[in-house]
């Protein structure tokens, strides 16, 4: 059994001229050093990390208004201009104000994001939308594509995450050799 290493992506050209228009757009919040302000209308926190831009938090003053809408389409449009990928975690703030998780998963989705069931969230969305060609691509085109199941702990599905989830595993499932002398159950 080889030792696996775990590889995070380089910052590409491209991930850099997103950052540098994005600390062009934002000011330095004041009360928070990670945080940068839109407008003055919200409070952002995002950084570079593992091949995309990884959004931390969004957060307004006062909420209900649409201002996080509108630095989130910012963001979006920053993005799309400059070719990255956002990724982030959908996580409530505020206490007792602001949108419940469920509303929150259905605001990221609206915004043109694909939210997993681990509150994952990834722009642009990873699934196809309506139309020829759009949809789940097979992994061969030589042999069909099936999906399996397998009970883990939760400590054991954040370790298949953090090595690469199931693109990681099909690599390992490509590369090991199986001995004849070993039948399976």
């Amino acid at each position: 059994m080889s030792d696996t290493v775990i590889r995070i992506a380089p910052h590409t050209d491209a991930m850099k001229a997103f950052l540098e228009a994005y600390r062009a757009g934002t000011e330095p919040f004041p009360l928070a050093e990670n945080f940068r302000t839109w407008r003055n209308r919200a409070a952002l926190e995002v950084s570079l990390f593992d091949g995309a831009v990884l959004l931390s938090a969004i957060q307004t003053v006062q909420q209900g208004n649409g201002f996080g809408s509108e630095a989130l389409d910012w963001l979006v449009a920053l993005a799309r201009e400059h070719d990255v990928q956002i990724r982030g975690d959908v996580v409530r703030f505020g206490g007792k104000g602001g949108m419940s998780l469920a509303q929150l998963r259905l605001w990221y989705r609206r915004h043109g994001f694909s939210v997993d069931n681990r509150d994952r969230m990834y722009w642009p969305s990873r699934h196809g939308g309506a139309g020829r060609g759009q949809g789940r691509k097979p992994l061969s085109p030589d042999s069909d594509t099936v999906s399996v199941s397998v009970k883990m702990t939760q400590s054991q599905v954040d370790k298949l995450d953090a090595l690469g989830g199931a693109r990681w595993l099909r690599r390992q499932l490509e590369q090991a050799q199986v001995r004849p002398d070993v039948q399976a159950n």
